[in-house]
């Protein structure tokens, strides 16, 4: 029994990029972005730098949250690369505030238009719950 050709025939497609349909095509697609602010109910949030500073570096919003530690939150200032934060999150069904240790994983401008022209910033960080 003969086995399948999977292979695949790769050739070289021109693409004329002046063409009418494919401009207004890519101008729709233009302002699109990929973003990870999109249906989570943002949520304010207090950041501070780690021990033993523990001074408060200012507040932010919690913008995602996949339920693994792995957070997304906006600021309007910079967070390094690898920086130990706590960050203090209110939660009024147990009125009291909830503190989380943290990392900073990475540190971006924000990308949607709203953000052009201001200090948005968009952190990733890695987060578990305060023992105390």
């Amino acid at each position: 029994m003969a086995k399948p050709d999977h292979s695949i025939e790769h050739r070289q497609v021109d693409v004329d990029w002046t063409k009418p349909e494919l401009q207004d095509l890519l101008a729709k697609i233009e302002g699109l972005r990929l973003d990870n602010r999109g249906m989570f109910k943002p949520r304010p949030v207090v950041i501070r730098a780690f021990w033993p500073q523990a001074h408060e570096l200012g507040s932010g919003q919690l913008v995602a949250n996949d339920g693994q530690g792995n957070w997304v939150i906006r600021t309007d200032f910079p967070l390094d690369i690898g920086m130990g934060l706590t960050i203090g999150q209110r939660l009024d069904e147990l009125d009291s505030t909830v503190h989380y240790l943290c990392e900073v994983r990475s540190c971006r401008r924000g990308l949607r238009p709203e953000d052009e022209g201001k200090d948005v910033f968009i952190s990733t960080l890695f987060c578990q719950r305060s023992k105390g």
